[in-house]
């Protein structure tokens, strides 16, 4: 597949890999060597490659536990692949009518979708998900779709003695109700650490955090 946002007409190798690895590297029309190969992880399911056209561009469409597409940016001209705000699919090919002159159609199940990407640019998805504390640190796992998160808030009780003092009886008033964290924080405690570590999957259809790991004796995770 000719493209030509190195800056010139460069003749790319798209490859597929059943491991989710997505695969794109030059490939030299004379030799036949594969060089400047880069990467990009699509999600746990083998990935399948379709060649699809977007606003006259010629595009990947990869498809693995969701939908992704790879094109030369319009503005910065470099190669980007980014997800697309749509369900699964398992085939993906060009369509076009009347009703829709440039769409794609896709195969979910036993389903048949038509959709079509009005502008290049606006295929980015956006989601958050809520972390117990302020989040200090962010890596990803060396091998596997994950990241860890390090958390820490100071001057906050800790989760131990939360649950002490929820449980006894002379400290905590009958009638009160404990107040949401997410709205209104975790109660205050002078020189008291709140710390935790956090392990999400960001390719899940919900975010979502698979494990939490809070410090105890007054420790905290933070940044030297």
């Amino acid at each position: 597949m000719e493209d030509s946002s190195s800056g010139g007409s460069t003749l790319y190798l798209h490859i597929g890999l059943h491991s989710g690895v997505y695969l794109r590297t030059v490939l030299d029309e004379v030799t036949g060597e594969l060089t400047d190969t880069r990467q990009k992880f699509l999600g746990p399911k083998p990935v399948k490659l379709f060649q699809v056209t977007v606003q006259g561009r010629t595009c990947v469409l990869g498809l693995s536990s969701r939908p992704w597409l790879g094109y030369a940016d319009p503005i910065t001209k470099g190669f980007v692949v980014t997800p697309l705000n749509y369900v699964d699919l398992e085939w993906g090919w060009n369509f076009s009518s009347e009703q829709c002159e440039e769409g794609v159609v896709g195969i979910q199940g036993q389903s048949l979708r038509i959709f079509a990407i009005e502008k290049l640019g606006d295929t980015l998805t956006q989601k958050s998900i809520p972390l117990t504390y302020t989040p200090r640190r962010m890596v990803k796992h060396p091998e596997h779709p994950m990241f860890y998160t390090i958390e820490s808030d100071n001057n906050t009780l800790p989760p131990e003695l939360r649950a002490q003092l929820l449980a006894d009886p002379s400290v905590v008033n009958g009638d009160a109700r404990t107040l949401p964290p997410v709205e209104f924080g975790y109660p205050r405690a002078k020189g008291r650490w709140a710390s935790c570590i956090s392990v999400i999957d960001p390719l899940s259809e919900e975010l979502q955090t698979l494990q939490t790991v809070d410090l105890d004796n007054n420790e905290a995770a933070v940044i030297h």
